[in-house]
C-alpha cells in the first residue's frame, strides 16, 4: 500500500511539473551495478540472473540526477524480473552521442520473459496501463512504473521505447543526457593500462556471462584466447610456453557445480613450467564449496556470476599481481547479499508496470 501511495504521489508531482532534477557528479557504472546488485536477490528467488554491461567509452564521471537514473533502471529491471520466469535480465549502457560538454547515454534493459503483444505497445507508457489483466494480477504492479519512467526520461531530455516478441522477451531502451566531467581518475587509467598488457586463456562453456566477460576484456585491451575443454586449454598453455609467449592468466568457468575445472586449475598450479600462471575462477554465488576448493588449489582469485565490472576488474588486477585469495574471503561473502529493505524498493521507488 505504501508503495502504491508513493508512486501516485510521485506521478502527481510529475504531472504538476513539480519535479526538479538534481545535479551532482556520479559514476554511471556505480549506478548500474548498484541496481543489479540490489535486485539480484529478487531475481535469484526465481533462478534468474541480473547481468550488466557498461561500455568502455561511457565516461567515468557524469553530472546529473543519479537518483532519478537509478529510479528508471530499478523500475525497468524490476518489471523485467516480474515478467520473466526463465533466463536472465541484462542492463546495458552505451553512448548514443558525446561532445566535449555532454554525453547522451543509450540504456537498455532486456529480458527473456513473456513478451508484450504488439497491440499493447502503443499504450505501454500510459498511467495505470496493464498489458494483460490476468498476468498482471499474478505478478503484481500498479501500472505506474513505466509511466513514471517515461516522464523521468523526458525530463532528462531523452526518449524511451520498447521492442518485444511474445514468448521470447522484451527490450526496453531509453536515452538520457548528462553533463560531462573532463577529470578522469588517474588510478582508473593506470588499471586499464595494466590489463591491456595481459594475455588471457579463457576456459568456458559458451554461456551468456562469458560473452560479457570477453566484451569487458576486449574493452580493456587484453588478448583473449577461448577454449571449451581442458585438453584444448592444456595444448594452448604448453604451446604458448614453447613459443615464449606464455599466458599471464587462465580464467576457468566453473558455473556448473562440479569440481573438474578446479582440479584442472590444480594441475596447472602443480606443473613445473606453468605453475606460476595466475588462475581466476568464475563461479555461481551459491557455490561456496567450489570456492573453498579453489583456495586450497591456490587460485589467485574468483569472480561470482552475475558479473560486476568493478569486482571483475579488481579480481583481474589482483590475480595478475599475484595476490592470493584467503579462506576468510569465502566465509564472509555470504553476508554481502544486498537487502531489499531501505533501498527504495519498499518505499515506492520501484514498481513494475
Amino acid at each position: 500500500l505504501l508503495r502504491i501511495i508513493n508512486d501516485i504521489l510521485d506521478f502527481s508531482k510529475m504531472e504538476a511539473g513539480r519535479v526538479a532534477l538534481g545535479h551532482e557528479g556520479f559514476s554511471p557504472l556505480t549506478v548500474v551495478e548498484s541496481v543489479a546488485s540490489l535486485l539480484s536477490p529478487q531475481a535469484a528467488a526465481k533462478q534468474l540472473a541480473v547481468m550488466s554491461y557498461v561500455a568502455a567509452n561511457v565516461p567515468t564521471v557524469l553530472y546529473g540526477d543519479a537518483s532519478r537514473l537509478r529510479q528508471i533502471l530499478l523500475n525497468l529491471v524490476g518489471n523485467a524480473i516480474k515478467f520473466t520466469d526463465r533466463g536472465d535480465v541484462l542492463i546495458e549502457i552505451n553512448i548514443r552521442e558525446i561532445t566535449t560538454t555532454t554525453a547522451m547515454l543509450y540504456c537498455t534493459v532486456s529480458d527473456t520473459g513473456i513478451g508484450i503483444d504488439e497491440n499493447s505497445i502503443p499504450n505501454i507508457f500510459q498511467p495505470f496501463t496493464q498489458v494483460d489483466g490476468g498476468v498482471t494480477r499474478r505478478h503484481g504492479g500498479t501500472g505506474l512504473g513505466l509511466a513514471i519512467a517515461y516522464r523521468l526520461v523526458n525530463l532528462m531530455g531523452g526518449e524511451i521505447g520498447v521492442q518485444s516478441t511474445i514468448n521470447e522477451g522484451s527490450s526496453f531502451w531509453f536515452t538520457a543526457r548528462f553533463e560531462r566531467s573532463l577529470r578522469v581518475r588517474e588510478e582508473f587509467l593506470n588499471d586499464e593500462q595494466v590489463l591491456a598488457r595481459v594475455r588471457i586463456l579463457l576456459v568456458e562453456e559458451g554461456y551468456r556471462h562469458t560473452a560479457l566477460l570477453e566484451q569487458y576484456l576486449s574493452d580493456w585491451g587484453a588478448s583473449v584466447q577461448r577454449t571449451t575443454t581442458e585438453t584444448e586449454a592444456w595444448t594452448h598453455l604448453l604451446h604458448a610456453v614453447d613459443v615464449n609467449l606464455p599466458y599471464d592468466l587462465v580464467i576457468i568457468d566453473q558455473i556448473i557445480p562440479t569440481f573438474e575445472r578446479v582440479h584442472f586449475g590444480r594441475q596447472i598450479r602443480q606443473h613445473a613450467t606453468l605453475g606460476s600462471t595466475a588462475l581466476l575462477l568464475l563461479t555461481a554465488m551459491e557455490q561456496t564449496e567450489v570456492r573453498r576448493q579453489a583456495v586450497e588449489s591456490h587460485f589467485n582469485g574468483y569472480v561470482t556470476i552475475p558479473l560486476r565490472r568493478t569486482e571483475l576488474q579488481q579480481s583481474l588486477l589482483a590475480a595478475v599481481r599475484g595476490e592470493p585469495i584467503s579462506s576468510e574471503s569465502v566465509s564472509v561473502e555470504q553476508n554481502r547479499r544486498p537487502s531489499l529493505e531501505g533501498n527504495g524498493i519498499l518505499n515506492g521507488k520501484v514498481d513494475p508496470a
